[in-house]
């Protein structure tokens, strides 16, 4: 029995604001936490000719909760601590975030894999001290459902 690991993901942040243009940058290191949370949303009603109340999955509250050491030379931690040092909001706190699933690869192509696109707002939420360094946390907020596309690992491209 195979379980999948945490390095079998990679993670994405696109520093460019336009979707048109791309500068993909890997939250590997620093990023000491990247927890996936769907949070499907419910609606339940009971009939009156029921017993149990019929649930239903609605939608979904898709989040991603992030923990970073403060690594002054990685481009998504500082792109991150910038949103939060300067309370930025909107599209400027805005970006493309694509998960890439590393033991999904497309066809025979070496560095091309399965992905899910989302577009997210950036929610910093505090830069608390860790044994004397500082991190970031925070949560990517979904704005719209995932988009499955591929992923260009060594180009950093993606192919709708």
């Amino acid at each position: 029995m195979k379980t999948k690991m945490r390095n079998g993901v990679a993670s994405y942040l696109n520093l460019a604001k336009k979707a048109d243009t791309a500068a993909w940058a890997l939250m590997s290191v620093g990023f000491t936490d990247l927890t996936e949370n769907p949070s499907a949303r419910v609606v339940s009603k009971q009939y009156v000719n029921e017993t149990n109340p019929i649930s239903r999955v609605v939608g979904y509250d898709w989040t991603t909760a992030f923990t970073t050491d403060q690594i002054l030379d990685d481009e998504a931690v500082q792109f991150i601590c910038e949103i939060g040092e300067q309370q930025l909001t909107k599209e400027d706190c805005e970006r493309e975030y694509i998960i890439v699933d590393l033991d999904k690869p497309v066809g025979t192509t070496e560095n091309q894999f399965e992905a899910r696109l989302f577009e997210v707002a950036i929610q910093v939420t505090g830069f608390p001290a860790a044994d004397g360094n500082l991190t970031a946390s925070g949560t990517l907020l979904a704005l719209c459902k995932p988009k499955a596309v591929v992923f260009d690992v060594e180009n950093k491209t993606v192919i709708e």
